[in-house]
């Protein structure tokens, strides 16, 4: 063997199930449990779905709270509606999804997971929300 040659390649650690297991857990418990606006912090809910060396993890501040509803209401009454169609997609979606899979050589993969029913859901708010706006347009000639 010459200088120039490298010497024998080693191959990447390959991890069992429950090492990888064991990573995920790790991670998950990176996840924030509370939210802060410079001067409160608020607790958020976690949630997790998971499955052997991969999760989808939930968390944040529900819109549904009561003093959020009373605020949207008002905020809904003043500005004529405009803000039901935001309101109502926040209801349904959560705040955060993140999806975490753990590869076979222990590399935690973060991303943000988007369901397909939140796309579809995006979509008909986002068409209604203009439908509702040539609407009133059309109604003002």
């Amino acid at each position: 063997m010459t200088a120039a040659q490298p010497a024998a390649q080693s191959s990447p650690r390959k991890f069992d199930l429950t090492q990888r297991n064991a990573i995920l857990d790790e991670e998950i418990q990176k996840c924030p449990t509370s939210v802060s606006n410079g001067r409160y912090s608020f607790p958020i809910q976690v949630r997790t779905d998971r499955s052997a060396a991969s999760a989808v993890v939930t968390y944040g501040k529900s819109w549904a709270s009561p003093l959020m509803i009373v605020l949207l209401s008002v905020l809904s009454l003043i500005c004529g509606g405009l803000v039901l169609p935001y309101w109502l997609y926040k209801l349904v979606r959560p705040k955060y999804n993140k999806a975490i899979s753990v590869d076979e050589s222990g590399d935690a993969h973060w991303a943000r997971w988007v369901s397909p029913a939140e796309r579809a859901l995006a979509v008909v708010l986002a068409g209604a929300f203009v439908f509702g706006i040539v609407w009133g347009s059309l109604a003002l000639l």
